[in-house]
């Protein structure tokens, strides 16, 4: 391919202008001017992005762009990104941080699911690679700022007679919050506060009282407001009247009171009654038993001393012969109390 001598001519003058152009910006300039916002705020668990401005942004070609994260004046993580190798991608966009272009003059860093942790100072850094020479500048660093919006709960439960309230608000950051607990009817008694540390850089706080409620036959209505610098907020709740039966110890009807004495006495009489019948009918059973066997073991005495007896005068000749008439009137299992008779006849054989 030919060029012909006026393209020549002109690629060349245009080089030449180029070259003067950046010789006469790297005269005048030696570094690039970046500025940053001091101070961004933002919420824990939302996004943020934090930008930062070159304002020589007509003489720019190729920009890199670093970040850095300092906390307690230590850098904790660095950030880089070069316009010529940009991407954002969907999986870059995911990450908790990540640094994006916008042009050819601002940089912005993107810090997802904000945490306590993250809040910090970050210094923004450029260099223009292209065109010659080579520039740079820094920016003063922006304070990020994480707070974490309060939850708030109100409760009550009866406690000793009277209602204790407990206001709790939790996960929030500072730690400088400020309480008031109203009501419409009755007064505060032995207010109490607790504050805890969680693991994740936020607070807890409960309050908690109990509430007089003498005289408040309609109730009394109960508003928990905080003050916070994330904002106010408060809740209400209702707390019923209570009843005079409620208060302390009941006072009992005296008819009531007799009655169920009563009915226990009437009790207790039973039952002994019904015990000793049961004592009474078990020593009965054994008695009979007793009686029982001694009457048969007497039976078999007498019957056995009756057979040596007859014996013995069988070998007695001429001898009067006698025979025992054994007799029991009545039941022979009868109880003790009955009276036992023997009878005795004697025959004389001559």
């Amino acid at each position: 391919m030919t060029v012909s001598p006026s393209e020549m001519t002109a690629s060349l003058f245009f080089r030449i202008l180029l070259l003067e152009t950046a010789l006469s910006t790297g005269l005048s300039q030696t570094s690039l001017s970046v500025e940053q916002p001091p101070v961004l705020t933002g919420y824990q668990g939302e996004s943020v992005s934090l930008n930062c401005t070159c304002m020589d942004q007509k003489s720019i070609l190729r920009l890199l762009s670093q970040w850095d994260f300092f906390r307690e004046h230590k850098n904790v993580t660095t950030w880089k990104e070069d316009t010529a190798t940009e991407t954002l991608k969907e999986a870059v966009r995911k990450e908790k941080s990540s640094v994006v272009h916008h042009g050819m003059n601002v940089s912005s860093l993107v810090i997802r699911d904000l945490q306590i942790s993250d809040a910090g100072t970050y210094v923004c850094s450029m260099k223009r690679a292209l065109p010659p020479p080579t520039l740079q500048g820094k920016g003063n660093g922006t304070v990020l700022r994480v707070l974490a919006r309060p939850t708030i709960s109100l409760s009550s439960f009866s406690a000793a007679g009277s209602p204790r309230v407990t206001c709790a608000v939790s996960d929030f950051y500072p730690a400088s919050i400020d309480f008031t607990l109203i009501s419409t009817c009755g007064r505060f008694q032995g207010l109490n506060n607790t504050t805890m540390h969680n693991p994740d850089g936020t607070y807890n706080t409960t309050r908690e009282a109990l509430l007089n409620t003498t005289g408040c036959s309609n109730g009394s209505e109960v508003t928990c407001s905080i003050q916070h610098e994330t904002g106010d907020r408060s809740t209400t709740i209702g707390i019923p009247s209570m009843k005079k039966t409620d208060r302390g110890f009941k006072k009992q009807n005296p008819i009531a009171l007799g009655v169920t004495g009563a009915v226990l006495i009437s009790l207790t009489v039973i039952a002994l009654f019904i015990f000793q019948n049961k004592s009474r009918c078990s020593c009965l059973e054994k008695i009979r038993q007793s009686c029982l066997l001694a009457s048969q073991r007497s039976n078999s005495s007498e019957l056995e001393s009756m057979s040596h007896y007859q014996e013995d005068q069988e070998d007695r000749a001429g001898i009067v012969y006698t025979v025992v008439d054994f007799q029991r009137p009545g039941n022979p299992n009868a109880a003790i109390s009955v009276d036992l008779h023997t009878e005795y006849s004697v025959l004389c054989h001559m």
